[in-house]
């Protein structure tokens, strides 16, 4: 009598796919720190024991595939969840930073003092450097480099060392720039 091709093989059952998906999703993501993505050896001694019974396995090693790719999937979607929070709280926490430096700006002091913090402003002595493109590349080319016909990119180096020399070039000037440091307030 011909057996069922849908008979589940022992050790193939739905459980216990499932397991052996878990484990080997574990055991990748246990080592992605370590190997960077990579196969590492033990790893590596599973892999090739797919190749042994192959024909027996192929159903299994589907569910697998499909199992380690769907979790692929949603990691990298969580991925970019976490990346956009990261990106939100760095993004906040710059503007706060810039809140402080104008309301510091706006009050003419460079130091503000909590119960436990204290912020320090100090001012950079160069300051910014802002450049205008367009008025650069119409008053001032020496100073803009042609990398293609469709790129064009300041010379920053050159423009910095013309203004620190005291020469006007227009489409270019330092704005000033402030330092936000904090410390612990120490009760001074």
């Amino acid at each position: 009598m011909e057996q069922n091709p849908n008979t589940p093989q022992p050790g193939n059952s739905l459980m216990a796919l499932v397991g052996e998906a878990v484990l080997l999703e574990q055991k990748i993501i246990a080592s992605a720190g370590e190997h960077a993505g990579e196969i590492d050896p033990e790893l590596e001694a599973f892999l090739n024991g797919i190749q042994e019974g192959i024909q027996h396995k192929a159903d299994s090693y589907k569910f697998i595939i499909d199992r380690l790719e769907t979790s692929a999937e949603m990691l990298a979607g969580q991925a970019d969840k976490i990346y956009a929070a990261a990106k939100g709280l760095e993004t906040t926490a710059l503007a706060m930073k810039l809140r402080i430096k104008d309301a510091m700006i706006a009050l003419h002091t460079d130091e503000i003092r909590g119960v436990t913090w204290r912020y320090k402003m100090s001012t950079n002595p160069r300051g910014r450097l802002v450049l205008d493109l367009a008025v650069l590349k119409v008053k001032s080319p020496s100073y803009v480099n042609c990398r293609t016909q469709v790129f064009e990119e300041p010379d920053k180096d050159a423009l910095k060392e013309a203004l620190d020399a005291g020469t006007p070039v227009e489409g270019a000037k330092y704005e000033p720039s402030y330092t936000l440091n904090n410390y612990v307030n120490k009760g001074k």
